[in-house]
C-alpha cells in the first residue's frame, strides 16, 4: 500500500492559512471587538459578548486561490436581554444599526 502521508502534509500546508494571515485575522477581530465594546459602553448599553464561529474557529479556513478573500465569523451576543421578555428586545434592524455604527470608519469601505 502506498504511503501518501508526506503528500497530504504538503497539500495541507499549501491550503492552510499562514501564521501571518491567522495573526492578521486575530488582530482585526480584536480591534473590531474593542470598537464594539467601546460603542456599547459610550451609549450606556451592556457590553456584548463574542463567540468566534465558522471555519476559523474550526481551524478549517483554507487559503484562497490568488488574491481571494478570507474572513473570520464572530457572533455578537447581547446578554442584557437573555432574561427579558422577547417583546422588550430591540428589533434586529436596531441591533444591526448599533453594530454598524460601532465599526463605521474601521475600514476603507463603510459596513
Amino acid at each position: 500500500m502506498a504511503n501518501i502521508n508526506d503528500l497530504f502534509i504538503d497539500f495541507n500546508e499549501t491550503i492552510s492559512l499562514s501564521k501571518g494571515k491567522v495573526d492578521n485575522l486575530r488582530r482585526g477581530r480584536d480591534a473590531l471587538r474593542k470598537k464594539i465594546k467601546e460603542w456599547f459602553r459610550d451609549n450606556k448599553k451592556d457590553e456584548p459578548r463574542f463567540c468566534w464561529q465558522g471555519s476559523f474557529a474550526m481551524k478549517t479556513t483554507v487559503n484562497p486561490i490568488g488574491d481571494g478573500e478570507y474572513d473570520l465569523d464572530d457572533g455578537v451576543y447581547l446578554q442584557e436581554f437573555f432574561d427579558k421578555d422577547m417583546s422588550t428586545w430591540p428589533a434586529t434592524s436596531t441591533v444591526h444599526s448599533w453594530i454598524k455604527s460601532a465599526v463605521k470608519g474601521h475600514t476603507q469601505s463603510d459596513p
